[in-house]
């Protein structure tokens, strides 16, 4: 008989799962995982895979079938399959969130004044710390009060980012391989509902959402304003000891692998000519600025616009984020107003 929540735990490892399922004769809903004895008391399944090699196991497989971890209890964390995310998300089931029939949560704010004129699309941060097992952790809203900054007649759209562990960075996972399609599909559906060609649609993002917005750009030959964008796992595996857990096969290929793809077909593919501005806003005090400089700067250096923010404010990746906003501002609104901008690499002080 096929349960709808399934009780395993760490102790019982990866094949313990494995005949759970076959013995549930198909997948359930929800799974609750005990990782009792692992790290504190109010630690989640993130955390003690941080610890102890069983329990990153168990999470890579649950992940990779899809469950994502939503609350932690008396050391049990409890997952939700993403087949069944509508049914938990509280904003998609007060209608606050829309949800596609392939599960992308999203957001759409109209404009003000319509008909829009321009989208803004705005790609989800990064949650709030290594404890937080809320599903809200894969739609961080960046740049929350983004229309007091904008023209009236400008819709925003806000996607989340739901996937893998911490976020998908808006590309496939081994459980979701059309995953960037499926995001790409959205941004192409809702422009069209609102009569828009690329042109008119404007890719925003910060960190992990400025993957989202470089990586969709460079397919889709949109302009974007991409902020201090992670563009390889390399730091966060070998620095802060997998905090993303990109360093097993919860992805089909590594960051690196995909921008340097991504790269040299947007290069090929003519996009480049289309005197569209596209703007990577960064900083050589980042430590994400040792990928960025080789992976985009040295190959797309005449193609897009690179912001280097000099400022001694900033001291980490996410003071990049806080520390711009005014270049934020003025750089967005030259993308929307299609003032253009030059090529190469500006020092913005």
């Amino acid at each position: 008989m096929k349960e709808a929540v399934l009780a395993v735990s760490v102790d019982g490892g990866v094949d313990a799962l494995r005949e759970a399922f076959e013995r549930n004769e198909g997948r359930p809903n929800w799974l609750h995982v005990s990782h009792e004895g692992i790290g504190a008391s109010d630690a989640n399944l993130m955390l003690a895979a941080r610890r102890d090699l069983r329990a990153r196991a168990l999470l890579d497989e649950v992940t990779n079938r899809g469950f994502y971890s939503f609350r932690v209890e008396d050391s049990v964390t409890r997952l939700v399959h993403e087949e069944s995310i509508r049914y938990l998300w509280s904003q998609v089931k007060d209608g606050s969130y829309a949800i596609t029939p392939d599960n992308v949560v999203h957001l759409l704010q109209p404009a003000m004044d319509a008909p829009a004129r321009k989208l803004v699309v705005v790609f989800s941060a990064m949650g709030t710390g290594m404890a937080d097992t809320s599903i809200n952790r894969y739609f961080v809203h960046y740049f929350k009060k983004l229309q007091k900054f904008i023209a009236k007649d400008i819709a925003v759209l806000r996607i989340a980012d739901l996937g893998g562990v911490k976020g998908a960075f808006y590309r496939d996972t081994t459980f979701q391989p059309r995953n960037f399609e499926r995001i790409a599909g959205l941004i192409d559906a809702t422009a069209n509902e609102l009569g828009l060609d690329r042109r008119q649609v404007v890719l925003l993002g910060g960190s992990k959402g400025a993957t989202g917005a470089l990586y969709h750009g460079l397919h889709g030959g949109f302009p974007f304003l991409s902020v201090d964008p992670i563009v390889s796992d390399d730091f966060y595996e070998s620095t802060m000891a997998d905090a993303h857990y990109t360093g097993s096969d919860i992805y089909p290929c590594s960051k690196q692998e995909l921008t340097s793809r991504l790269v040299k077909e947007f290069k090929v593919s003519g996009k480049a000519l289309d005197e569209v501005s596209r703007v990577v806003l960064t900083s050589s005090r980042s430590p994400q600025f040792p990928y960025i400089e080789p992976l985009l700067v040295n190959e797309l250096r005449s193609d897009l616009t690179f912001l280097d923010a000099t400022t001694n404010r900033i001291v980490d990746h996410g003071s990049v984020l806080t520390e711009t906003l005014h270049i934020q501002t003025m750089a967005l609104n030259a993308l929307l107003f299609d003032l253009g901008t030059p090529t190469g690499v500006l020092e913005m002080p």
